[in-house]
């Protein structure tokens, strides 16, 4: 009988690989009121989750697109903040 275990070394980051996310979200009138605020809310929370190494990028959509940026944004925390005035003043359904 023969057994091999191998254990990890304990200094391994846990994440190994950096996000690349874009948020899709509709902002028609079927989303007016508690839809578009949980939206934002839960947005937010994702965007609070992103590593300095991640990007991102939100699409917001109703008879017409407009994007948060015209290209991938580094996960910092100005560009995040930036992002939470970006959601506030456009995430009207």
């Amino acid at each position: 009988m023969f057994c091999l275990y191998l254990h990890p070394p304990h200094d391994i980051p846990k994440k190994l690989f950096k996000n690349e996310i874009v948020y899709v979200v509709d902002t028609s009138r079927s989303m007016h009121g508690g839809p578009i605020e949980n939206v934002k809310t839960s947005l937010l929370s994702a965007l609070c989750k992103l590593g300095p190494e991640d990007t991102f990028n939100i699409i917001a959509f109703n008879d017409m697109s407009l994007s948060f940026s015209s290209k991938m944004e580094l996960a910092t925390k100005q560009t995040i903040e930036n992002a939470a005035q970006w959601i506030n003043i456009n995430f009207v359904a």
